[in-house]
């Protein structure tokens, strides 16, 4: 099996470029082809999918068709990837989010792709040392977090130099009883609430914006600063401070429940993070240029 995984270190920034070999060759070209415009990478991708399937080919991909969001599609290779992770190998399943025009793009004036911009930030190399599931040491090699929470954030195994795509640990959906189970604690022994979670986190992002916590009892400010205190919570919230993330993204849809490949362990996971106040304000501007020319002007 090791031979299907051709392993090809690179750097950007810091973080290391993975071929997704798992993909047939055809497709994985695709997508690592510079010469070929972002834009119509998503396109050619699905289009050359649906060829081999017809063709009786396997993609690598469970289905031809990806999750779409605003700015990124999502392909899940059939294939887990071979990685160390503390010293073990083991095969982790993976998700593939690539970059493509949406409808804001031709309005925010800039050359790279929202969804670019977005693979950017999920592959920030010190973002994922520092708060990862899983942080990466060197090449394939990977180490579990060593902070109390058990780490935040789905682990990134690759991305393209321009960040056309990149490949994130695959999750679980995050349902109500998994979200208490990966978040029970001795100091709370019921785990926490998705809503919970979100809101105590939204508090932190309003008072430090000086927005404060308008409309709070007294009751409630003492269950937001109770919560704040769980690991998971109080990670996540240093992560959100130190990447500019905005909590309002934090619904279920943008989480997940990651098991730890060495262990099984279930780790609550933050899965779409890249939607930081950078890009907001790119979404804003595009929103308003084609607000504008919708109106002629």
């Amino acid at each position: 099996m090791i031979d299907m995984y051709n392993i090809v270190e690179a750097y950007s920034g810091m973080y290391p470029v993975l071929i997704i070999e798992e993909f047939h060759p055809h497709i994985q070209e695709i997508m690592d082809n510079d010469s070929i415009p972002v834009a119509n990478k998503l396109n050619m991708v699905t289009a050359k999918a649906r060829n081999l399937i017809k063709a009786g080919v396997d993609t690598g991909m469970e289905s031809d068709k990806p999750k779409k969001g605003s700015s990124r599609a999502v392909f899940f290779p059939k294939t887990p990837k071979r990685v160390t992770v503390d010293g073990h190998d083991v095969y982790a399943p993976t998700a593939v989010k690539i970059a493509f025009s949406g409808q804001l793009d031709k309005h925010h004036g800039e050359s790279s792709l929202l969804g670019e911009d977005q693979n950017g930030k999920e592959s920030d190399h010190h973002i994922n040392r520092s708060y990862g599931i899983l942080k990466n040491g060197h090449g394939d090699n990977y180490e579990s977090s060593d902070h109390e929470s058990g780490g935040v954030l789905a682990p990134v195994f690759g991305t393209h130099p321009e960040h056309h795509h990149l490949e994130m640990g695959r999750v679980t959906p995050a349902v109500s009883k998994d979200i208490a189970e990966a978040t029970r604690t001795k100091e709370f022994p019921k785990g926490l609430k998705h809503e919970d979670i979100q809101e105590a986190m939204m508090h932190e992002h309003n008072m430090a914006h000086g927005m404060g916590g308008y409309g709070q009892t007294p009751q409630n400010e003492d269950k937001l600063e109770k919560t704040k205190e769980h690991p998971w919570v109080e990670h996540a919230i240093s992560m959100m401070h130190d990447s500019g993330m905005h909590p309002g993204d934090l619904g279920k849809r943008n989480m997940g429940i990651y098991h730890h490949p060495v262990t099984g362990k279930k780790h609550l996971a933050i899965i779409d993070y890249g939607f930081d106040s950078d890009i907001a304000k790119k979404y804003t501007k595009a929103r308003m240029n084609s607000a504008r020319k919708s109106r002629g002007y």
